[in-house]
Order: C-alpha cells, then sequence, then structure tokens
C-alpha cells in the first residue's frame, strides 16, 4: 500500500506579501494587539498578544550598556536577548555609557537620555524604544557629528544560528532553536542619516571638511516563529510594468553585428516568438565601456545608426520590447562631456574611482548623485529618438545598495549620507521610464533596495549554484515588486568552470540552473 499523504495546511501566506505602505517594517500574519507598561524595578515591557504567540521585550535601561538590556520570552519558551553586544565609537574609540536617564514613558514610548563619555569629554545623545507588532524598533541620534559608528547589537541566545537568505542584504537574520524562533536584526535604510549600513552597525563616514553627520538611526529587531514575519518590506511602489513583461523571455544579447542581429531576431519570430524583451549591449560609439557616457552614434564597426535602427524595427515587428545598454554610474575622462565638478569625493578629496576596464586600460570615476540624471537626460532621450526604444537598460546601479560611490565632498547637500545616493538613484530609475517610455531594466544582486522603482533585473545569486533554495523572500517580496529572469550570468552562477560536455555546459548544470530559475520564479534569461 502507498503511503497516505499529509493533509495540505490551509494557511494563506498572503498577508506576508510584500506591503509598502508598512514602510521596511515587517508584516504580521495574524491579528495581535501591542502594549506597553512600566513594571517593578525601572523596568518597561512592550508586549505583542496575537493569536499565535504572546511575546514580551522586557527593556531595563542600565549604566554601560548600550543602548540597554532587553530580555525577550516568546510564550513560556527560554528568555533570550536583543540588543546585546551593542555600542558607540568615535575617532578616539570605545564610548561609555555613563548613565542612562528615562526621560518619558508615555504608554507607549520608552525616550532615554544618555550621559556618556567619548575620550574623556561627555556627550549626551537620545533613544527611544516603541513596539509595532512583533518589532521591537529603536532610534537613536545625537545632536552633533562625533560618532564614527554606532552598533545596536545581535541577539544572544544558546545555539543562535544565523541564515543565509538569498536576495536580502544588510539585515541578519538567526533561528533560535531553544525558542523555535525567527530574529531578523536591520537598520531603516530610508530614514538613516548615516554613511553604510551592515546588520545592527551604521557607519558615519567624514566628508571633506573633516567633520561628520549627526546621528540619527532606527533599528528594527522583529521575532518570530515564521520566518515570513521577521523579513523586511520594500518601501516603493509596486512595478506599473508587471503584466506587461510578467510572461516575456529575455534575450540578453552582447557582441555582434546590429544588422546580424535584426536578421536572427526576424527568424525568431517566424518560429512564434512574440513574448520577449530584446537587451543589446554591445553597441556603443567607442565601444562597451569605454568614453562613457558618449555612446551615440551607434558603432560603425557594428553596423552603426542602421543596424540599430534595423535591430529595433526587428524587435518591433516580432512585439518585443527594445533596450540598449546605458550607463550612468561610470564617468570617463576620455569622455566628450568630462568635468572633475560632477566626480564624487573620497573623505580626504580625491576622486572616487569608479569601474576600471582592463580591456582598454581606462579609469573610470563616480559622478555625483544630481550628476547621474545630468548626463541621462543629454543621451536617454536621443537614443530613444534614433533608435526607437520601447525599454531602458542601466547598468549597475541596480544591483548595488544605496551607498555605492559615497560622496563626501562637503560642498554638496547630504554629504556623505547614503540617501544622498539614494536620492540620486531614485531620480535617475524615473528619468529612464520617462525617455524610453517604457520599463526599465538593470544589473541583478543586491537589487531588493530597488524593486519596484526598478521592473526587472538578471538575478544573479550571492553563493551562486549553491545558494539555499530558500524562496520566501523572493517570493514574498521582491516578486510582487518586479519581474526578474535567470539566476544571473552563466560564469557568475556556476562553480566548476570544468563541468562540461562536449564544449558546452554540462547537461546536469543545465538542468540545474533552469530548476533553480523555475523554483525562484524568474522568467526566461537567454
Amino acid at each position: 500500500m502507498k503511503p497516505e499523504l499529509p493533509p495540505i495546511s490551509d494557511t494563506s501566506l498572503e498577508g506576508l506579501s510584500n506591503d509598502p505602505k508598512r514602510g521596511v517594517l515587517p508584516s504580521v500574519h495574524y491579528p495581535f494587539q501591542n502594549g506597553a507598561r512600566k513594571i517593578n524595578g525601572g523596568k518597561f515591557e512592550l508586549r505583542y498578544e496575537g493569536e499565535d504567540v504572546i511575546l514580551r521585550y522586557t527593556i531595563e535601561p542600565l549604566a554601560g550598556l548600550f543602548p540597554a538590556n532587553v530580555e525577550v520570552r516568546i510564550d513560556d519558551r527560554e528568555i533570550f536577548y536583543v540588543f546585546g553586544g551593542g555600542g558607540i565609537t568615535s575617532e578616539g574609540g570605545e564610548v561609555k555609557v555613563r548613565d542612562v536617564k528615562v526621560d518619558s514613558f508615555d504608554g507607549k514610548r520608552l525616550k532615554l537620555r544618555y550621559d556618556l563619555l567619548c575620550g574623556g569629554e561627555p556627550k549626551t545623545a537620545f533613544g527611544m524604544f516603541r513596539i509595532r507588532g512583533k518589532t521591537l524598533l529603536f532610534e537613536f541620534e545625537t545632536k552633533d557629528g562625533w560618532v564614527s559608528s554606532v552598533n545596536f547589537g545581535s541577539p544572544i541566545a544558546a545555539l543562535r544560528r544565523e541564515i543565509f537568505v538569498p536576495y536580502l542584504f544588510s539585515a541578519k537574520v538567526y533561528y533560535l532553536p531553544r525558542q523555535t524562533a525567527f530574529v531578523s536584526v536591520y537598520i531603516d535604510f530610508t530614514g538613516s542619516e548615516g554613511s553604510y549600513l551592515e546588520g545592527g552597525m551604521a557607519r558615519y563616514e567624514r566628508k571633506t571638511d573633516g567633520t561628520r553627520n549627526p546621528v540619527h538611526e532606527v533599528c528594527l529587531f522583529t521575532v518570530s516563529r515564521e520566518l515570513g514575519e521577521v523579513l523586511p518590506n520594500i518601501p516603493w511602489s509596486p512595478s506599473p510594468y508587471i503584466d506587461e513583461i510578467a510572461d516575456r523571455a529575455v534575450f540578453d544579447i552582447w557582441g555582434g553585428h546590429l544588422a546580424r542581429d535584426a536578421e536572427w531576431v526576424r527568424e525568431l519570430g517566424s518560429y512564434g516568438i512574440s513574448r520577449a524583451i530584446m537587451l543589446k549591449h554591445v553597441w556603443q560609439r567607442y565601444g562597451y565601456d569605454s568614453h562613457l557616457p558618449t555612446t551615440v552614434p551607434a558603432n560603425k564597426a557594428l553596423g552603426g545608426d542602421e543596424g540599430a535602427r534595423a535591430l529595433s524595427e526587428a524587435c518591433r515587428g516580432n512585439g518585443w520590447l527594445f533596450a540598449l545598454h546605458e550607463n550612468y554610474i561610470d564617468f570617463y575622462p576620455d569622455s566628450h562631456e568630462w568635468n572633475p565638478q560632477d566626480v564624487a569625493l573620497y573623505p580626504n578629496g580625491k576622486m572616487r574611482k569608479a569601474w576600471f576596464n582592463r580591456g582598454t586600460g581606462e579609469q573610470s570615476y563616480a559622478y555625483k548623485s544630481g550628476a547621474m540624471v545630468k548626463y541621462a537626460r543629454l543621451y536617454s532621450p536621443e537614443i530613444h529618438r534614433r533608435y526607437g526604444t520601447t525599454a531602458a537598460f542601466y547598468d549597475v546601479n541596480s544591483c548595488a545598495p544605496p551607498w555605492l560611490h559615497l560622496d563626501c565632498d562637503s560642498q554638496v547637500p547630504f554629504a556623505a549620507k547614503l540617501r544622498d545616493r539614494m536620492r540620486g538613484n531614485i531620480e535617475l530609475f524615473k528619468f529612464a521610464h520617462q525617455a524610453h517610455h517604457g520599463p526599465f531594466f538593470g544589473e541583478g544582486n543586491k537589487h531588493f533596495w530597488w524593486a519596484g522603482l526598478v521592473d526587472g533585473v538578471e538575478a544573479q545569486v550571492v553563493r551562486k549554484e549553491y545558494a539555499p533554495w530558500l524562496l520566501d523572500f523572493d517570493l514574498l517580496k521582491i516578486h510582487p515588486q518586479m519581474v526578474n529572469h535567470g539566476m544571473g550570468y552563466w560564469s557568475r552562477w556556476q562553480v566548476d568552470e570544468n563541468a562540461r560536455w562536449n564544449g558546452l555546459p554540462a547537461p546536469e548544470k543545465m538542468d540545474k540552473y533552469r530548476a533553480m530559475e523555475l523554483a525562484f520564479g524568474h522568467a526566461a534569461f537567454i
């Protein structure tokens, strides 16, 4: 006799799907109430009471501890701690917490005042605890800029194990076997005044005048028995092009003559392939990643403008979307538009380097945040006018965190702040849609930061072919925002390059790639 299959659970995950209205705050799966009260011994309890569990955070402000001693109990399981091992540093070293005073407690928010000692000099900072759903939030700020980093700590629990979650970055996720619970810790990047974030730590870089920005951060600790309830939401509106691109295969084409590419596209169309996207990478006036942002007219050796128009017309005739590779992150000194005033600076005042083209020996430099869209405005509308593009592709920006190529120039607003770079990217992404009158694609990897602002990427995954098939974050949070394709370029996915058969990738490797592509729900990538 065949064994009977276990009954299928009737639990829906719909309530855990991405909800931009919550910002980066995790979703809550069950009806609940939050509460807060003062208890004996100068302690405060912030709690969650839901259909699933009772969760209590007990906060005890103590001298010598930052931000506080915070006990956690989920139902009647063993107590553990969050915000453990936190601290503040300055150029003079670790900052000591001399005293913590309760400024106020209104039944919802616990406001604290920190008396600190920094290199023998007294300093003051302010903090606030509050609870939303299963998340304990701690907001921290200083009034002036003397902090080089602030670390909000991590959970402290027996047998704690960190979990790698594909496509989630700058957030830490743990499993606690004694408590049968998941914990996440991360900082709200949308409200950060810092330079760089990693898990529960924010770093504050110096500006070119030697000063640093005052601290303002919100750190979120979330505890749940369900992984989906500790994952951050993505704060942007979903892509308006999801229905238009969801059923399209992506042809990601690099070299080759533009006119011959057009013939190939027409041949594919004769086979009935009508739902596709053409991303053409090598076409630029001076070749790939050279003289940027100078790109038009199209490279003569590859067919010039006539070849690019022929490719565009072939795609349009098939019903395909068509985009040409553009780049507004790498600024080359030999471009027609070179202007060192538009280059981001390191803290020492030197120009910040970007991509080095080993093939040509050209060193590029990073744009200032506002300069990216400045040069896109110069070229993207002209590319659309000449070649009839129906989609956009901008390299790099969509695969990197908001602090890539941080500009520390003290003469610009928001110097040494990640939100300066975030503002520049958002402006650039919006313009890509306007200029090309269609969806915007980019490079993938750390793309969750931009999901919704960007419509799709090649979904390169950390750990390559050995990445765990832990689908929750991608399916629950990223999928409602954008449509991604593949698992990354083959060379960025395959670990063993010798696993070949008759000069081609081994069949079992190709099967594995396709299986991962299907499991993660990504579109075909050719």
